[in-house]
């Protein structure tokens, strides 16, 4: 499903290796502000580069994690992209937005 949303929002033409992507929890796993359900809902993955998530993206806040994923040509849907700030209401909506996605234009028959 991440594959299907990153191929989606990203810019045409990149190649990307989907073998060696890792998932990307934009609010970290250890954050303490969030439940386990806002943690593990689509609405706060992404996929990216392993070198990126491992060294560079490990306990950042939103705002340089927002930063490096613009860096580093992280495949990101508009809202997400323009996001000051990052809550649980931003994990629902975006939850909702991409799920409409999924069903009205990816998967759509």
């Amino acid at each position: 499903m991440l594959e299907k949303f990153d191929m989606y929002f990203g810019k045409k033409g990149r190649v990307i290796d989907y073998e060696q992507m890792t998932i990307e929890h934009i609010a970290s796993q250890s954050a303490k502000d969030f439940s386990d359900e806002d943690i593990g809902s689509v609405g706060n993955l992404l996929f990216v580069p392993p070198k990126l998530n491992n060294a560079e993206l490990a306990a950042k806040g939103f705002v340089e994690k927002m930063k490096l994923y613009a860096a580093n040509d992280v495949a990101m849907d508009d809202g997400l992209a323009k996001a000051k700030n990052w809550d649980a209401d931003s994990i629902v909506q975006r939850t909702v937005y991409l799920a409409d996605v999924a069903y009205e234009v990816i998967w759509s028959l």
